[in-house]
């Protein structure tokens, strides 16, 4: 009985131990099973975080080069802005695009351009200049492209009746020492051509284009020439000519007329005389016409006629306001042959020598430029001169 007693009581004590042991072994691998549950949560958050660090630095890398592309590209446009010459100010040019001749009909003048004071001339009240004036009182003809007098003279006024004058005047009042021969070279629209003239070796006036898709700064060239004009497309009998930017209609109103000749004050500001590339139609119409002198008179332009057409109107119109009728007399090169140039010439200086003086025309072929520069000999008893100063002796 006993020894089952101890037998019982042993087997006891081993159950125990047993569970005792059991229970610290599970205790031991709960323990385990915890901490490797917290590390594999660490390192879950360390992950986590690397993760957003770099997804951060990765964020940051790509503000800071898409603010350094953008800081480029403002250095760029900045240094394209300076290097064109563009400003926020009246300079700013109206023809920067292949309508701009167009577009410029249709804008607001630019704020800086007040309207002048001075009267204009009207044609109820004819201008007659003395003899006696002084060259001082004409527009004068700076060798450089400047924009501090860039100031439209503008005076708004209805239109009067217009009365009949004495005719307009085409040749001197006095007889000079030698007679005078104008030579124009129009449709000058680049640097080279300007050079090209300037190297004939005595005085041609060149004629420049406006500003257009070809050519948009033509008003820069001025700064390479102290004397020179303007040479405007007018309306023609040829659609395709017509197409050219800044051309002139028939149709323009009196308003869209003048906000085309007040561009041309803008950019030009020290030009005086203009004369019509093409122009046919133009000239031929009275009533466009008229407009358009009108026109030139409220911005101090005077107008050269190229007499593209036998029915041009624009003696008449001169004669409404009593100025001296200057127009083309001889063309020199409809053909481009040195002997039909030459030719012409003879023929420009024939009249010179019989009116006291003439104007000729020509165009900046390489033949036409070359035959000039060699033709030196067939202008002895002639003066050739700059059509300012031509103007100027018949005033």
């Amino acid at each position: 009985m006993a020894d089952t007693k101890k037998a019982s009581s042993s087997k006891q004590r081993r159950s125990t131990r047993s569970e005792t042991s059991r229970k610290r072994q599970s205790a031991s691998s709960g323990i385990k099973k915890t901490a490797a549950q917290r590390r594999k949560r660490s390192s879950a958050k360390t992950s986590l975080r690397s993760r957003k660090k770099k997804r951060s630095a990765k964020g940051t890398t790509v503000w800071i080069g898409a603010g350094i592309f953008a800081l480029a590209v403002l250095l760029v446009l900045i240094g394209y802005c300076l290097g064109k010459g563009c400003d926020t100010g009246a300079s700013k040019n109206p023809f920067e695009n292949p309508d701009m001749f167009r577009s410029a009909m249709q804008m607001d003048l630019p704020k800086t351009v007040e309207p002048s004071k001075k009267k204009r001339h009207s044609p109820t009240a004819p201008t007659h200049r003395k003899k006696s004036e002084t060259i001082a009182s004409q527009p004068s003809f700076k060798a450089s492209h400047t924009a501090e007098s860039r100031t439209i003279k503008q005076t708004r006024k209805g239109h009067k009746e217009v009365k009949k004058t004495k005719p307009a005047v085409d040749r001197p009042t006095e007889t000079a020492a030698k007679p005078m021969l104008a030579i124009i070279i129009d449709d000058v629209h680049t640097a080279t051509q300007i050079r090209r003239i300037q190297a004939i070796g005595y005085p041609v006036t060149p004629s420049i284009f406006p500003p257009y898709s070809l050519s948009p700064h033509t008003e820069r060239l001025t700064s390479l020439a102290a004397h020179y004009m303007i040479h405007l497309p007018m309306e023609s009998g040829s659609a395709k000519l017509n197409r050219q930017t800044g051309t002139l209609m028939r149709t323009f109103d009196e308003k869209r007329i003048d906000k085309a000749v007040s561009t041309l004050r803008f950019l030009f500001p020290d030009a005086h005389f203009i004369n019509n590339h093409t122009g046919s139609r133009f000239t031929a119409d009275a009533a466009a016409m008229a407009r358009l002198y009108e026109a030139f008179k409220r911005y101090d332009f005077s107008f050269i006629d190229s007499k593209t057409t036998a029915h041009s109107t624009v003696r008449r119109i001169a004669a409404q306001y009593g100025d001296i009728y200057l127009a083309r007399d001889i063309f020199l090169d409809n053909r481009k042959s040195p002997a039909y140039i030459r030719a012409q010439l003879r023929k420009a200086v024939r009249k010179a020598k019989r009116r006291g003086y003439a104007i000729a025309i020509g165009h900046p072929h390489p033949v036409t430029l070359q035959t000039l520069r060699e033709a030196k000999d067939l202008l002895k008893g002639v003066r050739v001169v700059y059509i300012d100063e031509l103007a100027r002796s018949l005033r």
